[in-house]
């Protein structure tokens, strides 16, 4: 599995390839599909009601193999 800063929710999905003698070869977990924390995407202060409100951003990654 994979050793970073993924969130939740990490999809590994398999794959199909061509042998040397024209089989099929199944490859398991060949690509990986998750999020990644990005930082802070923004951060708004309501100065009246001395209120933070922030969201964070996130990096859809796609990984192979």
């Amino acid at each position: 599995m994979l050793g970073c800063g993924c969130l939740e929710g990490i999809r590994y999905f398999d794959t199909k390839m061509p042998g040397s003698k024209g089989t099929i070869k199944t490859i398991s977990d060949a690509i990986c599909l998750h999020e990644e924390d990005y930082g802070i995407a923004w951060k708004h202060k309501d100065w009246r009601i001395e209120e933070v409100e922030a969201r964070s951003s996130r990096l859809l990654t796609i990984f192979s193999a």
